[in-house]
């Protein structure tokens, strides 16, 4: 097996995460849809799954708030840096799930933690990344709520094991 470059590893990484996402409702009109229907926290990462599952990295970068942030092997700040992110990782990682997911509310913020596994082909290698993340999510002033930050940390990789 070949051995993958630490380039082509850390660019997995840093499109990983829940990375729960979207542009926000003003600059996409399916983003804005979907994210006026978050009325709870736990809608937040349904939705994004959803819009991840469509392979809609507007619609992701959406449920971040305009100025939201996304930091794995460096930090995304607002939609303008979150969105190209996005679209990278729909290319490469060709499967997300999340695990282990925990969601505390207190007052107008969320905080969710987990691990998210992903797969995808770098370099013609099969990877699996498991990564525990912690989600900030806050309630906007309609009562919707949006990713605020999102940080992904302590990343396991590896090939992915042959049926």
């Amino acid at each position: 097996m070949r051995a993958l470059s630490l380039t082509a590893a850390v660019v997995f990484a840093m499109s990983a995460g829940p990375v729960l996402a979207g542009p926000s409702p003003e600059s996409s009109p399916s983003a804005g849809t979907e994210a006026a229907f978050a009325n709870s926290a736990e809608d937040v990462m349904t939705l994004w799954l959803r819009a991840r599952e469509r392979g809609d990295a507007e619609a992701m970068t959406g449920f971040y708030e305009k100025d939201g942030k996304h930091s794995t092997a460096r930090t995304f700040a607002g939609h303008a840096e979150i969105l190209p992110m996005f679209e990278h990782s729909l290319a490469t990682v060709d499967s997300l799930i999340l695990l282990d997911r925990h969601l505390v509310t207190q007052g107008d913020y969320a905080f969710e933690t987990g691990v998210v596994r992903q797969q995808g082909v770098i370099e013609g290698q099969r990877l699996q990344l498991d990564a525990e993340y912690v989600a900030v999510l806050a309630s906007q002033e309609d009562g919707t709520w949006l990713i605020r930050h999102l940080i992904g940390g302590n990343v396991k990789m590896g090939p992915v094991a042959s049926d």
